[in-house]
């Protein structure tokens, strides 16, 4: 297969530390890359875009899956894609406010504060993890989340409330594979919908899995990845 190299782009966090569990099934045949983002100072879309472009692989045919936060990001690079960037995977993502209606409101009421404690565990598994998680990915996702400073956790969701890159998708011309989450309490099905409106011909494979679908159920979401990446080198011949 022409595509064996996978750019990883974070969720919310931004570390990149929560792709362990997907990391770990990854036949060797695959090589990876993950980007991180700076927690350190706090950057839109249009100021992570860049330092995205320059983490890209030069060398190699490579795919982008980009998790929840980053799908706008792939979006808007692969309207401008580079040369050897062969497919796009959004995961449980989006390309504008993916909130159901019912908690839109809460664009107005994030505040830093919010991430100053240790989350609690039950809340990480009702919107993000499942009720079945397993306690060692509950830590971590728990570790992660504290090592990011609240002030950034607070503007990238204020970000994801606010992004549009619906002109982005409807110029991008590279192949896209969306993976939604049949237990997803965060991202609508209407984002689907509204990506599968702009870009007819992208694909989607739904796995039974809460938000953070890669950390639960990665050998899943690697098989719709695997197959999706086939068929693509299948139409060439």
């Amino acid at each position: 297969m022409n595509v064996g190299h996978l750019v990883l782009l974070p969720g919310l966090d931004g570390t990149g530390r929560l792709f362990d569990p997907l990391l770990k099934i990854l036949p060797s045949d695959f090589t990876t890359s993950v980007v991180s983002y700076p927690t350190d100072r706090i950057l839109s879309y249009s100021q992570l875009e860049p330092l995205v472009r320059e983490a890209l692989p030069a060398d190699r045919p490579f795919a982008i899956v980009a998790e929840s936060f980053s799908g706008p990001l792939a979006v808007m690079i692969a309207a401008s894609p580079p040369h050897n960037l062969r497919a796009l995977i959004l995961s449980t993502s989006f390309i504008s406010n993916p909130l159901p209606p019912a908690l839109r409101a809460l664009r107005y009421l994030v505040n830093p504060v919010w991430f100053r404690a240790t989350p609690p565990r039950h809340l990480l598994r009702h919107f993000l993890l499942g009720h079945d998680c397993p306690d060692e990915v509950v830590e971590l996702a728990i570790e992660v989340i504290r090592s990011v400073p609240p002030e950034t956790l607070a503007s990238r969701i204020r970000q994801v409330m606010e992004v549009n890159v619906r002109q982005e998708l409807q110029v991008c011309g590279v192949p896209l594979l969306y993976l939604p989450g049949s237990r997803d309490r965060l991202v609508s099905q209407r984002s689907w919908g509204e990506i599968s409106r702009l870009k007819p011909d992208a694909k989607c494979v739904e796995i039974d899995a809460p938000h953070l679908l890669l950390q639960r159920k990665p050998a899943e979401a690697f098989i719709a990845i695997y197959g999706f990446l086939r068929g693509l080198e299948s139409l060439r011949y």
